[in-house]
């Protein structure tokens, strides 16, 4: 007959070391699954010398609801060199065109600020989304182009509001 110390050594290998065993072995397989994970370049902390401030190629023009006129802004992108170094070589020196997505992303802006009542005569609320729209309108882009979503922040370094009149 079994000693009761053999009966707890055969209870230990029979269900808890398979308990134990094969939840850590799924999680290590899950993990060589995965691969090597790449670091995310918007989020990654960059020394301030290494950055590059790149004017976007022309205005966004942005009509604005009613008789509001239109939202004329200057954009500058920032980005890490290498990235910028990167791109430089893929799309040419043109480095962010004003596509047809920043504006209808900053379109879209607009009417979704003025459909929640957020579109203020100041402005305010536009003024702070739209770099962030922006930031992730333009990584959209450099991904569709194969290149990595490298654009760190976007400052407005210029904000014009025209009223009245027709547009240049």
């Amino acid at each position: 007959m079994d000693s009761p110390r053999t009966a707890n050594r055969t209870f230990f290998a029979v269900l808890l070391v398979p308990a134990i065993a094969l939840p850590a072995l799924f999680g290590v397989a899950l993990l060589l699954a995965s691969g090597p994970s790449r670091p995310d370049p918007v989020n990654e902390v960059v020394d301030p010398a290494e950055l590059v401030y790149e004017t976007i190629s022309r205005e966004v023009d942005i009509p604005l609801p009613g008789d509001r006129g239109r939202l004329r802004v200057d954009l500058v992108a920032v980005f890490n060199d290498q990235e910028e170094v990167r791109i430089r070589q893929k799309v040419g020196p043109n480095l962010i065109p004003v596509t047809r997505t920043i504006t209808e992303d900053s379109l879209r802006l607009v009417e979704d600020l003025e459909a929640r009542g957020q579109l203020s005569d100041d402005l305010q609320a536009l003024r702070q989304a739209l770099p962030e729209v922006l930031r992730a309108s333009i990584n959209s882009e450099l991904e569709r182009e194969g290149l990595a979503p490298a654009v760190l922040e976007i400052l407005i370094s210029k904000w014009a509001v025209a009223t009245g009149g027709a547009p240049n």
